[in-house]
């Protein structure tokens, strides 16, 4: 098992403890959603076509999909695809979903933006951060563009209430 594929776990004892995302806020009330709507309206258009990468139980994909782009969500976790899955279908979206590694999207089609959305800093390796820039350079379409929100953490940083550290230290 590769140190990533964790997330399997932590998506198991999220879930089971009610949980409907990794911010464990409201689905519709996820922690990207300022930054998601902001991409929507400054760098994205009805009708294009989004990657999203460690789209984990589905929210920003949901939310984009709503904003009318043909969108795909890929994540490691089969656990969150099956219930980003279902929260698609309940709000009538009609959406891709893929359990996979985001390090190797040579299956997939090509897209107009491919959107990091809290997936770059999960992955600790240099291998393993080359290896999805090479991918997601080569699955993007000629001027597309590789939208990344990501966080880095240092001593000195105070999180919110929101925010918990699981056992494994994972935010």
């Amino acid at each position: 098992m590769r140190y990533f594929e964790g997330h399997e776990l932590v998506y198991q004892r999220l879930i089971a403890g009610g949980a409907t995302n990794w911010d464990r806020t409201p689905y519709d009330e996820y922690e990207l959603r300022p930054f998601v709507t902001k991409v929507t309206r400054q760098w994205l258009r009805a009708g294009e076509r989004v990657l999203v990468l460690g789209c984990g139980t589905g929210p920003e994909v949901c939310h984009l999909a709503e904003a009318g782009m043909r969108v795909t969500g890929i994540d490691i976790s089969a656990t969150a695809i099956d219930l980003a899955t279902r929260q698609a279908a309940d709000r009538g979206l009609d959406v891709t979903w893929i359990v996979g590694d985001a390090c190797d999207l040579s299956r997939l089609s090509r897209f107009d933006a491919v959107l990091d959305a809290h997936m770059l800093h999960c992955l600790a390796l240099a291998p393993d951060r080359m290896a999805l820039i090479r991918s997601v350079a080569d699955t993007l379409v000629d001027g597309g563009r590789f939208i990344i929100a990501s966080m880095i953490a240092d001593e000195a940083m105070n999180f919110l209430d929101t925010f918990q550290l699981d056992d494994e230290g994972v935010l």
